[in-house]
């Protein structure tokens, strides 16, 4: 072998370096990207993020499936068109890449800064769990909240509250339906004369003598 085929070996495995080289560093690029969902196939569990863009056009990943709760506590929370998400693809191969959440922007923000705390919210809906309490809100009108100590049920100007031993109404009317029993024994029971009232507006009641 002269020497200028030697060169021409050299330069074409040179050129096959490079084009391994090129190869890796675009495995690499595409191991970690981040973007907003642009698409979401709830029924099919996946979706596409915006990875850049080209002449002025976003330009989307495939779809890929998102990260849920799969195990014996199961959770169905598809991404939303906007979300931030983080794709990661082994080797940079999109058909084992799958998109996971956890990670803020300026239009989807922390619905809470507290430590101690954690706060899940959907639409108007909000919960709020901590280590001796557990409270759901509807747009701030309906709230359910559970301590140690107490339930409380809230609506408006209404208040249900069980304590321990006891269980308060509060409301400006206050409707029951259907017969009611009051003062038995024991739950269930619908033994008399107590107080009995008859459905509708009360036609007879009996009060216990003794």
């Amino acid at each position: 072998m002269d020497f200028w085929d030697r060169i021409a070996n050299l330069e074409e495995e040179l050129t096959r370096l490079l084009m391994r080289v090129a190869e890796l560093e675009r495995k690499q690029d595409n191991t970690i990207r981040h973007g907003k969902v642009t698409d979401v196939d709830a029924k099919k569990h996946l979706a596409r993020i915006e990875i850049g863009e080209r002449d002025g056009t976003p330009l989307k990943s495939a779809w890929v499936p998102y990260g849920q709760f799969a195990g014996a506590y199961k959770a169905h929370r598809p991404p939303t068109v906007g979300q931030q998400m983080t794709m990661f693809a082994p080797n940079g191969e999109a058909r084992q890449a799958v998109l996971l959440p956890m990670t803020w922007s300026d239009q989807n923000k922390s619905p809470s800064d507290q430590p101690d705390e954690h706060v899940t919210t959907f639409g108007k809906l909000k919960i709020v769990e901590k280590a001796d309490s557990y409270t759901i809100s509807i747009d701030d009108k309906a709230t359910l909240s559970l301590t140690t100590s107490a339930a409380t049920l809230k609506f408006g100007s209404a208040e249900v509250e069980i304590v321990d031993g006891k269980v308060n109404v509060t409301a400006p009317t206050v409707s029951v339906a259907g017969a009611t029993y009051i003062g038995q024994r024991d739950k269930g029971r619908t033994e008399g004369p107590v107080i009995i009232t008859d459905g509708g507006p009360a036609e007879r009641a009996y009060a216990k003598v003794g």
